[in-house]
């Protein structure tokens, strides 16, 4: 998909499952830093190719402020809207 196929490429819902419990729901759009400030920061200390990936924090409903941490055999859902959902199970080395 490419920037111009997207409806509001900058405000995308995320939600997170856990177990088929959700956990998260936000919006990118509520994020402290835009998409465009945060590509112009990282693109001042490393060159960034398509496809690249960063991690941008999340959004509350897991973690330490829950008590509710995975645990191997989870199976954790992540869906972004207009993009996809990537479901992966949980597992501890």
């Amino acid at each position: 998909m490419t920037v111009d196929e997207f409806t509001q490429p900058l405000d995308l819902r995320n939600r997170t499952w856990v177990n088929g419990e959700l956990r998260q729901d936000d919006r990118s759009g509520n994020l402290l830093h835009s998409i465009p400030e945060l590509i112009c920061y990282l693109s001042r200390y490393q060159t960034l190719e398509p496809g690249d990936v960063f991690a941008t924090g999340r959004p509350c409903g897991a973690g330490q402020f829950t008590e509710s941490f995975m645990r191997a055999g989870d199976v954790a859902q992540v869906e972004v809207e207009q993009i996809g959902t990537l479901v992966n199970m949980v597992a501890m080395a």
